[in-house]
């Protein structure tokens, strides 16, 4: 009897390539199988950035709102400033007008000199009353130019976020059609054989 070793290589050659194919087989499964995990992830994320940016907008319009809202009140500030230093000028022209009375009467009465002596104390404290309330408004001024300053810079970090989370949801959507092109490959692929 004579023996054939070629038969014994082709047995192996098929094992070896049967191995390949199912390898191949078992790996493209996965493949897919992890694919479709991932879309679905995916396609939750993107649900969640439409929500987050749908939230964004009206939180960015609530901060334009509130930033009209301070430079509402600073205008305000602003004309209460220019009414306390109309007045501190009329109280300032008026204790000029009493100290020239005072001292054309001077001469004449110590009565009046008493009496201009307690119209410039009593202009003098309305004086210091005006600096108070014009030191009291200058304070808010920088307190709403803070606030305003505050609100321009947060509507920033939120149109920023916003622009990083629609270029991150590009990407996703970009990531999840070429999955489905791949998807697609595969199943043409199964076909052929």
């Amino acid at each position: 009897m004579k023996h054939h070793h070629s038969s014994g290589k082709y047995r192996l050659l098929k094992r070896v390539i049967m191995m390949c194919l199912s390898l191949i087989l078992v790996c493209s499964m996965s493949i897919s199988a992890f694919a479709v995990n991932r879309i679905g992830r995916a396609e939750n994320e993107t649900t969640q950035s439409v929500q987050m940016t749908d939230n964004q907008k009206g939180e960015a319009a609530a901060i334009r709102q509130k930033s009209s809202e301070a430079q509402i009140k600073t205008k305000q500030e602003n004309t209460k400033k220019s009414d306390s230093e109309s007045k501190t000028k009329d109280n300032s022209e008026e204790q000029k007008k009493d100290s020239k009375d005072a001292d054309n009467k001077g001469a004449k009465e110590n009565s009046t000199e008493k009496d201009a002596k307690e119209d410039s104390e009593k202009n003098i404290s309305k004086e210091e009353k005006s600096t108070k309330e014009e030191k009291n408004t200058e304070k808010k001024s920088e307190e709403t130019t803070d606030a305003t300053e505050a609100t321009t810079t947060a509507a920033k970090e939120i149109t920023t976020e916003a622009a990083e989370k629609k270029t991150t949801a590009k990407k996703q959507q970009a990531r999840k059609r070429l999955r489905k092109r791949h998807r697609q490959r595969m199943i043409k692929i199964k076909r052929l054989r």
